[in-house]
């Protein structure tokens, strides 16, 4: 299996590099050769990992850095994006929603997509940033019947605007319902 990075992956790495660089003398150094050992192994493991929003996620043995990838060809890995876990910074600002999702289905479900309205009806996504957060719930999230989960639900928006949350009785479901929110300011 040949390994292709895209220059963002190794802007990436460059990033990481200094980071932690400034942290310690000689540990950028470790921490890069520790990622490309670890985007190495993808020679032999690639395809193992969990999906995420279409990528493969491979996460670092040393470092909080998830590697995201794709499989090409039968025998190219192409790393698209190497990211710090504890750093993701919004395009605007986010919105955690918390929320329970319940199975009532008699068949395990994937929970469907959650998206917010704004008042002039824009449609806003879950951000793809959301990966980061513990307690986020994913899309790619399934869930068994009767069963429950509790978490977050994270929109990166404008935070001038007025906003429902948009439910959805599933993926094969007609039934939608609007929630208004009431956003708390984060200090």
């Amino acid at each position: 299996m040949k390994i292709k990075l895209l220059s963002s992956a190794l802007e990436d790495l460059y990033d990481g590099r200094l980071f932690y660089e400034k942290q310690g003398e000689g540990l950028g150094e470790y921490f890069y050769n520790s990622l490309f050992s670890d985007i190495d192994s993808l020679t032999l493991h690639a395809g193992i990992h969990p999906k995420f929003f279409g990528y493969y996620r491979m996460l670092s043995k040393r470092f909080p850095y998830a590697i995201y990838y794709k499989i090409e060809e039968v025998s190219l890995v192409v790393v698209w994006r190497v990211l710090d876990l504890r750093r993701q910074k919004p395009d605007a600002k986010f919105l955690f929603v918390e929320l329970t999702v319940r199975n009532d289905d008699k068949q395990a479900r994937s929970i469907a997509p959650f998206k917010l309205i704004d008042e002039n009806n824009a449609e806003y996504e879950a951000s793809s940033k959301a990966w980061a957060v513990e307690g986020s719930i994913g899309v790619l999230t399934s869930l068994n019947p009767s069963v429950k989960k509790q978490g977050f639900i994270v929109f990166d928006v404008p935070t001038e605007h007025k906003y429902k949350l948009k439910l959805s009785g599933g993926y094969w479901s007609n039934e939608n319902a609007l929630v208004q929110l009431s956003p708390k300011a984060s200090k």
